[in-house]
């Protein structure tokens, strides 16, 4: 009889707990992080734009740096497509049993040259901000540029 009372308090238990376990799996598979990485990367670009008009004095400065933060905002987000297409391409390639060595260098060549460009472009877009951005000025939005570049590209990061 003891056995028989045994048995049936783990099968009581297991009946309890089975249901509670169920929900904290499924509660924990349906939960979301509150912030995703492309809007951490949005919410920064714009308090980067605040800054510069924050910190510039003259108006039509100001806007001319916000528009420069805006295309800077633009290559990221174009890098960060180029690159998912890249790892695309390059896996397909992979998959290829009859690719040649000279198909993935030619690929990881283009690459390369997709990704100068782009590094280019912001590289220019960071030397214009530059010209329309006074000394005195300057450091105080370098300093939000640097700290923005930093979570766009851990972003970037995370997003791939």
């Amino acid at each position: 009889m003891n056995k028989f009372i045994r048995s049936n308090r783990h099968k009581t238990v297991a009946a309890l707990l089975l249901p509670l376990v169920t929900i904290f799996i499924l509660g924990g598979c349906s939960s979301s992080p509150e912030d995703k990485p492309i809007e951490v990367q949005a919410q920064s670009f714009d308090a980067l734009r605040d800054t510069a008009t924050a910190v510039i004095s003259d108006p039509e400065r100001a806007n001319e740096a916000v528009g420069l933060i805006t295309q800077f905002e633009d290559i990221i987000i174009k890098t960060q497509i180029d690159r998912a297409e890249h790892r695309a391409r390059i896996k397909a390639l992979n998959a290829d049993y009859d690719a040649t060595e000279t198909e993935f260098t030619t690929l990881l060549a283009n690459i390369n040259e997709e990704q100068d460009a782009n590094r280019e472009i912001a590289v220019d877009i960071r030397r214009k901000l530059a010209l329309a951005v006074p000394a005195s000025e300057w450091s105080r939005l370098v300093k939000a540029l640097d700290d923005t570049r930093g979570e766009s590209f851990s972003t970037l990061q995370t997003a791939n």
